[in-house]
């Protein structure tokens, strides 16, 4: 079965055989390929009505729906929960994500996989303030576009501004393709402060640390 580059990589970061709960499965192509490959018994979740459609049809392509079970609903609404789960929410943005993790069926979730398309730095904060640590951090480009994915598990630890703005993980590692990232995000700040007119002096200098501080960092 072949999926996409990003999909792989989320699937990679999910533990061998664990409970999965895709929250915003799409066409839960994700819990086909952890089926089939990684052990994992799958709830594969969506709010949107046609999505979670074609998540069924893609499931019974497959011959598992004695396998993955499917629900049509808004986060962890519906599901029905006992002993510990990995939650996969990828593919929103942190205030959807974070509004899903409000839920008190959080304490059922012992790990995380995560993967916002915008502001990680306070999705990284409030995971943080959930008892939560971040454990890895993968990037990944899949057409020209950057992904960073954060796996967190209970526990507990403290975080420099900079680790949470960046990633923990990022920062320590640096192979090619976080410094890549890095470089990508310095470049993008650089083009913002190029364009952003000169009456906005307090979100230029903010622009201007930021680009300070990368450089450092690479």
């Amino acid at each position: 079965m072949q999926i996409r580059k990003r999909l792989k990589a989320i699937a990679s970061l999910v533990p061998k055989g664990a409970k999965v709960i895709d929250i915003g499965c799409d066409h839960a192509l994700l819990d086909v390929y952890l089926t089939l490959y990684n052990q994992n018994k799958c709830i594969a979740s969506d709010v949107n009505k046609n999505a979670y459609e074609i998540a069924k049809s893609n499931i019974k392509k497959y011959n598992l729906e004695d396998e993955i079970l499917t629900v049509n609903c808004s986060g962890f609404d519906k599901i029905e929960m006992s002993g510990l789960y990995t939650a996969v929410i990828c593919g929103m943005g942190t205030t959807t994500i974070l509004s899903i993790l409000n839920s008190e069926k959080l304490k059922y979730v012992d790990t995380l996989i995560l993967q916002s398309n915008n502001d990680l730095y306070h999705l990284r904060k409030e995971i943080v303030k959930k008892g939560f640590l971040i454990n890895e951090e993968y990037v990944v480009i899949e057409r020209d576009i950057f992904y960073v994915l954060i796996r967190c598990k209970r526990g507990h630890k403290h975080y420099s501004l900079i680790d949470l703005w960046l990633g923990p993980v990022i920062r320590k590692r640096k192979n090619s393709l976080d410094i890549d990232y890095l470089s990508h995000l310095m470049n993008t700040y650089g083009i913002i402060l190029q364009k952003l007119p000169n009456k906005y002096l307090i979100k230029k200098l903010l622009l201007k640390i930021k680009i300070m501080l990368l450089k450092k960092e690479l």
